[in-house]
């Protein structure tokens, strides 16, 4: 249960670095954004794999989290970036749709590692397949956002936090999503204790 209460801590971290790398990337620019978070995702996961506490495990994942949480709400922005209206919109359900898949692919996996090697191959696995995206990144990725246009001081960034947030109509959609998303993550943290321990079903 110790090493469960991760997830939540993973879920915190990965929020609070959509919230600050949003911002951030606003002013830096996209593409530094996403390399510095992929980095930092990279050095975390090998990081845990030498961790010797489960106070250890919870700092690093925090700071895994925060470093993808930074990488990952980038995505979103450059396709707004480059697109608008309908287009937008069909592109970022495509986006979506691949973000969802990550979770549904993730359990398959583990279990295969955790059949074959010890649990710290998940997280070797997680920094390979991360420096992999960093070096396609690094080599193909353009940056979409004119930096000049955006805003320059965290006062007018808090004033845009503050727009949305007391907007009725895009709160309603936020609600919504954030209780979607909530209903799929208890799933992932909760099924696999309530399979294997109530249950009896190993886990493989």
């Amino acid at each position: 249960q110790l090493v469960a209460i991760s997830i939540s801590i993973f879920l915190i971290g990965f929020a609070l670095g959509q919230l600050v790398g949003g911002s951030y990337s606003d002013r830096i620019g996209r593409r530094p954004l996403i390399l510095v978070g992929l980095l930092g995702y990279i050095g975390a996961s090998l990081a845990i794999v030498f961790s010797s506490s489960v106070e250890q495990l919870w700092a690093l994942r925090l700071l895994q989290a925060f470093s993808g949480g930074a990488a990952t709400v980038t995505v979103g922005a450059m396709v707004r970036d480059r697109f608008d209206g309908q287009e937008s919109a069909k592109i970022l359900s495509m986006v979506s749709l691949i973000m969802m898949s990550a979770p549904l692919l993730a359990p398959g996996i583990g279990s295969l590692l955790l059949s074959v090697f010890d649990w710290q191959s998940i997280f070797i696995f997680l920094a390979a397949y991360a420096a992999g995206v960093f070096l396609l990144c690094r080599q193909s990725l353009a940056e979409t956002l004119n930096v000049s246009n955006q805003p320059k001081n965290w006062k007018s960034i808090a004033q845009g936090y503050i727009q949305v947030l007391s907007h009725r109509g895009a709160m309603r959609y936020i609600i919504c999503l954030a209780l979607a998303f909530s209903t799929m993550f208890i799933f992932i943290t909760e099924s696999a204790y309530l399979y294997i321990e109530h249950f009896g079903i190993s886990s493989t």
